[in-house]
């Protein structure tokens, strides 16, 4: 398997069957309902991308999104409120420190853990 195929795979890994560095072929059931990740109640541990929590200054998460706030550190338990588009509104609470948050991310900016 390519190294290119293998990360489009880990992108959608729950959505898949069961594969592997050898897998040459994946039976994908067109009965099958594809669940999305971002579903309404769902709790995940994730990791933020840097970006998110050190935003660059023309990048505008904070300002238009969240009132002017950041999530409290990169690691964060969630539970999914809202989704619109490629946003996900979420509860957070800081893995490690435990300060609450609430908030939007862009669903590229973090990776379930």
């Amino acid at each position: 398997m390519n190294k290119f195929v293998k990360k489009e795979l880990e992108k959608v890994n729950d959505l898949l069957p069961y594969w592997d560095d050898s897998t040459t072929h994946l039976i994908i059931n067109s009965e099958s309902k594809v669940v999305s990740l971002f579903e309404i109640g769902k709790k995940f541990t994730i990791k933020l991308e840097n970006y998110i929590i050190n935003q660059p200054p023309n990048f505008t998460l904070s300002e238009n999104w969240n009132c002017g706030t950041f999530p409290p550190e990169e690691v964060l338990d969630i539970e999914i409120m809202r989704v619109v588009g490629k946003m996900v509104g979420v509860k957070a609470k800081g893995h490690n420190n435990g300060i609450e948050w609430e908030g939007w991310l862009p669903s590229k900016g973090f990776k379930v853990i």
